[in-house]
């Protein structure tokens, strides 16, 4: 069995109205990547294209992309790197850009499709095409400045060229999509996207879920009662707040409530030895049957996801917890309050709230399990409405079909 059919995720087939809407719609699907490979990019464009292709769109896959090598581009970063000590990403040098979207127009001469899409801006930046474009992305390079690390103390050429690719896209989009209403609104305030032409659609969760709500009860049901179980997933300790995810359940347990601290992909970091309540579970891939069938156990063994992220473009892993009801506990940064809504599937904190107020509010829901099952039953609705791929499919060739037909009736118009 192959990686990617062994990961395959289960999702409830499509309507027969979605399927008729894409039936007669045929999309280039643009990556940078190999978009049919389940183990990149955690698995979300394997995951966009499989729900599209169950739609019954018309799918022609462009990518991976080869990299374009240029001693000048890689001159410039190695002075800027190690002489002038500035963050430089020489993938957003325009030559380079225009490389990825020369291929990509290459490969759409021998394609018959109605539109392109690409799953990311960067490898469609300066395309150029009669066909309309729809990009679908998480944040623009506005949001990222300054935000993340690595995108703090840039160079001034890396700020130059990422603010002129994507002022060139958004100027070329004939359809946005967004995964949040923070990635929005800096392309529509940053680079002059028409509101009107931005669409903001959830990301899907990567993983299977539970079928029904009489599964996500009996798993409610089966939490400990006699233990809280936090669960934290990321790669970076600090930036996922994992200090304050240990605060909170050290706090608990000065409270009186026994509690465990889980950690998924990131090994904690402590001055002094690792705490007992903290269980460092390493790295699990959910490429496989035997990670997948491994991570989504423990995840639905928790009683909350705990990240208290300290920047975050969106967040999947939130998406993934509502998935088998466990209720998210993460900040108001970035694009997380659109993957996690208060009072829906979890719960927002102030990016400065100390770990006692989570603890606070993990407390409450602790000794009132009717509150906690409600909030867990509520993030499982939401999942079903708002964040499952099939949905997340049917809202994003809605847009398809409409950036299509707004360039078939344009055409028209130009040409009576």
């Amino acid at each position: 069995m192959s990686t990617q059919e062994s990961a395959q995720i289960e999702h409830t087939p499509a309507s027969d109205a979605t399927k008729s809407e894409a039936s007669n719609l045929r999309s280039a699907f643009v990556t940078l990547y190999d978009a049919q490979d389940v183990t990149m990019m955690s698995g979300t464009g394997y995951n966009i294209s499989q729900s599209f292709l169950r739609a019954g769109l018309d799918l022609s896959f462009i990518g991976p992309l080869k990299r374009q090598i240029r001693p000048m581009n890689l001159a410039q970063h190695a002075i800027n790197r190690f002489a002038l000590r500035k963050n430089d990403h020489p993938q957003r040098d325009p030559a380079f850009l225009k490389n990825y979207s020369r291929q990509v127009e290459a490969q759409l001469k021998g394609l018959d499709v109605d539109v392109v899409f690409g799953s990311g801006g960067l490898p469609v930046s300066y395309i150029e095409t009669d066909l309309p474009l729809v990009i679908w992305t998480d944040c623009t390079f506005a949001n990222l400045l300054e935000y993340y690390s690595k995108y703090s103390n840039l160079s001034k050429r890396t700020i130059r060229d990422g603010h002129a690719a994507d002022r060139n896209l958004y100027q070329r989009c004939t359809r946005a999509i967004f995964a949040s209403s923070w990635a929005a609104e800096s392309a529509i305030n940053d680079y002059g996207l028409a509101r009107e032409h931005a669409t903001i659609v959830s990301r899907g969760a990567n993983v299977p879920g539970s079928k029904s709500e009489a599964d996500i009860e009996a798993l409610i049901d089966a939490r400990p009662s006699d233990k809280c179980i936090l669960h934290l997933v990321g790669v970076d300790w600090t930036r996922k707040g994992g200090q304050i995810a240990a605060g909170a359940a050290q706090e608990l347990i000065k409270r009186g409530i026994p509690t465990e601290l889980r950690v998924v992909g990131v090994e904690p970091a402590f001055e002094g030895a690792i705490p007992d309540f903290v269980k460092p579970l390493g790295r699990i891939s959910k490429s496989t049957p035997e990670g997948m069938k491994r991570f989504t156990d423990l995840l639905g063994e928790s009683h909350f996801l705990i990240v208290p992220t300290r920047a975050e473009a969106y967040g999947i892993v939130y998406l993934e917890a509502s998935a088998y009801g466990v209720p998210s506990l993460a900040t108001r940064t970035g694009g997380v309050p659109s993957a996690v809504k208060d009072g829906i599937n979890g719960i927002l904190f102030d990016l400065n709230d100390p770990a006692s107020r989570y603890a606070d509010a993990i407390e409450k829901l602790w000794n009132d399990h009717d509150a906690y099952r409600a909030l867990a039953m509520s993030a499982f609705r939401d999942h079903q409405e708002r964040t499952n791929w099939t949905v997340v499919a049917q809202q994003a060739i809605s847009v398809l079909k409409s950036a299509s037909q707004s360039t078939n009736n344009q055409q028209t118009t130009q040409s009576t």
